[in-house]
């Protein structure tokens, strides 16, 4: 498990993090042209230990073929959230994490950290599903292949629908 910072990191909602931090495990080899990089983003209220059973040889998610990577989703406990980050607020603050900060922080430590500027694939599952679609719309031309498992098409009222169920809203 790794962890990237990101230094005044502002968010879709307007709240800037002085240090967000995005935890994540890779799995597998990057080959010398990239070109071999499937991202795993975190589905809500799971972290990358709790989806990692997918990643097996002889299976989609093949560690001896792929270079697989599991960002934490923020909010999820292990990257920046309420409960270990001073400077994430609440709902009632008017304090949000969308898929657009997620995948902009995703983005941001696959080009910094790996160099990577093309995915073979994005995968998820539930809300990862949602930040596979989201970088289908914000970074199409660098997704070869999206797997949208679980996901809605409108994402913004799963987020509100999780809030409610949560007691954030």
């Amino acid at each position: 498990m790794k962890t990237f910072t990101i230094h005044n990191f502002e968010l879709q909602c307007g709240a800037i993090l002085p240090e967000a931090q995005l935890v994540y495990q890779t799995y597998g080899e990057l080959r010398a042209d990239r070109q071999n990089v499937i991202l795993y983003p975190t589905s809500y209220g799971a972290q990358h230990t709790d989806i990692d059973w997918l990643i097996r040889a002889d299976s989609i998610l093949d560690p001896t073929q792929w270079f697989i990577i599991i960002p934490n989703m923020f909010g999820n406990g292990l990257s920046s959230s309420p409960s270990n980050c001073k400077a994430c607020g609440l709902a009632e603050q008017n304090f949000w994490f969308t898929h657009f900060d997620n995948v902009k922080a995703q983005e941001k430590l696959l080009r910094e950290v790996f160099g990577i500027e093309q995915l073979a694939l994005v995968y998820g599952w539930s809300m990862g599903a949602q930040q596979a679609y989201h970088w289908g719309a914000m970074y199409g031309d660098r997704v070869q292949r999206i797997a949208a498992i679980c996901g809605t098409a409108k994402p913004q009222n799963t987020i509100k629908f999780f809030s409610k169920v949560c007691g954030l809203l």
